[in-house]
């Protein structure tokens, strides 16, 4: 049985999924959207990104 909920979050997903696709056709480049908790702080991903990354969207 699937739950309201479940489908509510699946939509803001699908919807989040095509914000992702505005951006790149937008920008007209490949983007990597990730949330910054699940990068460990100095590590090398981390350095390249403080160097080189764009936040285009931040709460």
């Amino acid at each position: 049985m699937l739950v309201l909920p479940n489908i509510v979050k699946l939509m803001k997903f699908f919807i989040f999924l095509l914000r992702i696709e505005d951006v790149r056709n937008a920008l007209g480049k490949e983007v990597d959207v990730f949330d910054v908790t699940h990068i460990i702080p100095d590590s090398k991903i981390s350095k390249e990104i403080n160097k080189d990354g764009v936040v285009i969207y931040e709460k």
